[in-house]
């Protein structure tokens, strides 16, 4: 069914999906929607309705995403514009194919963009995972959201 769908068109789709099913399920559930909670809501996901198999790793500066300007070599790093932000890697394994790998990175990625302020998303897909990279403000607290 998505494989007839352009990205234009499947973007929206995922945004409409992501800020209604899923927003409303995490303040049911959580009472509050942030960076812990999306990743327990994700993580439910491919757990019983068999997204794929999901990582979460905070980026240390290490490997694909390495960054030279780090602060603390804990994954905390300074911006351009002064402030400091963390990195986390979201990895999805699973065998449905390129246009589900698409749809889950943007799903993922909208997720977090559009709950949680100064967030940054960026993703790689293949056949079979997709690699979601965020980029989130520290100003803002891993805990805190702009919508909840």
């Amino acid at each position: 069914m998505i494989e007839g769908v352009d990205d234009a068109k499947l973007e929206k789709l995922v945004k409409e999906i992501s800020n209604e099913a899923a927003i409303d399920f995490i303040k049911f559930r959580w009472r509050k929607v942030n960076f812990q909670n999306i990743v327990r809501y994700l993580e439910l996901l491919s757990s019983y309705a068999n997204i794929g198999n999901i990582n979460f790793a905070r980026d240390n500066g290490i490997g694909g995403n390495n960054n030279n300007n780090s602060s603390n070599g804990k994954g905390s790093y300074k911006n351009n514009g002064g402030g400091e932000y963390e990195e986390y890697e979201i990895a999805v394994r699973h065998h449905l194919g390129k246009r589900w790998s698409t749809l889950l990175a943007m799903y993922i990625s909208n997720l977090f963009t559009t709950s949680i302020s100064d967030t940054k998303a960026n993703y790689e897909v293949s056949n079979k995972s997709c690699f979601v990279y965020l980029k989130m403000g520290i100003k803002n607290d891993v805990g805190k959201t702009s919508s909840g």
